[in-house]
């Protein structure tokens, strides 16, 4: 995990998590950002600065 702190993977998840198709994708990167999340304060950080919370928020309401 350390080695996806130098990554935009954050960035792309969430783009993922708010245009993907199905949604089972959506979830899926949903789950794999807080999981990155909860592994390395930086992954927290970066979520924050973009938005994060407030882009899953929608997508998982849009989901159900």
């Amino acid at each position: 995990m350390i080695a996806l702190v130098k990554t935009d993977i954050i960035k792309e998840l969430l783009v993922l998590a708010r245009d993907g198709k199905r949604p089972t994708v959506q979830q899926n990167c949903a789950i794999l950002i807080a999981k990155l999340a909860q592994g390395d304060s930086r992954h927290l950080d970066k979520l924050r600065e973009l938005h994060g919370v407030e882009i899953l928020h929608s997508c998982m309401n849009q989901a159900v």
